[in-house]
């Protein structure tokens, strides 16, 4: 990937960090987020967020916030107010995975801070393309008829381009608008097979990324085979478990050979750019 065209000239773009420079240091107050999980859906945002939620120093929201992409008109005010309240050493964590695709949210993001440090979750995107699926279609947000073969591709067995579906697994062409603003140093891409496969090592550079030490360990994450997804074990409550719910890795949609092959062959051009900037 070329890093060096179309660069923007930040240097006229105004800064909205607010001033929190006389507060206390040890006093708890809402802070905007130093950490944001910017996507990508369907990829394993979700398993990520809740496992660094684990970790003493980082802090986050309930819902998503979504104020970069829909509520930006509130102002940051607004932002902090969803905020936990932190202290000055503790790290502020938000995610919305809407902001990864969403073309405004890159510079919006800057003029909040040019140092946020932002993580991104990239899968297998014909997988992600049939797990987007599977979701519209438990939420009833596609056509009783509608199949994944109708979704993706045009009649003429073409790849559909126009599809959000298809769209949303061109890494790189998101990827690149995010770089025009932010450097690699700020940008952290995990795989959400390895969040799966080898939670702990992921959730390792991840901490190293953040800037907080390495805490959570195996005592506080273990593998279920009965679900085949990490889940999360409660201490405070003696043997207590978290596993998530029923959406995740549940099975997806069935789809025929050709169709998969079709994205595959889609998809195999942009994964020859290189998107792993650690």
């Amino acid at each position: 990937m070329n890093r060096t065209t179309n660069k923007l000239n930040l240097n006229n773009i105004p800064l909205l960090v607010e001033n929190l420079s006389s507060k206390p240091l040890d006093e708890r107050i809402r802070r905007l987020p130093k950490v944001i999980i910017i996507g990508v859906k369907k990829c394993g945002t979700r398993a990520l967020f809740e496992c660094l939620k684990l970790h003493p120093l980082i802090k986050a929201p309930g819902p998503e916030p979504h104020f970069f992409d829909r509520n930006y008109h509130r102002g940051l005010y607004w932002y902090r107010s969803m905020m936990p309240a932190t202290k000055e050493h503790e790290i502020t964590m938000d995610k919305t995975p809407r902001y990864f695709v969403s073309p405004d949210v890159p510079a919006r993001t800057y003029n909040m801070s040019p140092n946020t440090k932002l993580v991104i979750v990239v899968r297998d995107p014909v997988i992600r393309a049939l797990s987007d699926f599977t979701q519209a279609v438990s939420k009833h947000e596609v056509e009783s008829n509608m199949t994944f073969r109708r979704r993706v591709l045009r009649r003429d067995g073409d790849t559909n381009i126009h599809s959000s579906i298809v769209q949303t697994g061109i890494y790189v062409r998101y990827v690149t608008n995010w770089l025009k603003y932010f450097g690699s140093s700020n940008i952290h891409i995990v795989s959400g097979e390895e969040i799966v496969t080898n939670p702990l090592a992921v959730l390792g550079t991840v901490q190293d990324f953040i800037g907080v030490e390495r805490e959570i360990d195996g005592n506080l994450i273990y593998f279920n085979k009965t679900r085949g997804f990490p889940c999360i074990r409660i201490l405070k409550l003696k043997s207590t478990t978290k596993c998530f719910g029923e959406t995740k890795g549940r099975n997806h949609v069935q789809t025929d050979s050709t169709t998969l092959k079709r994205l595959n062959d889609f998809y195999r051009p942009f994964n020859q750019y290189s998107i792993c900037l650690n």
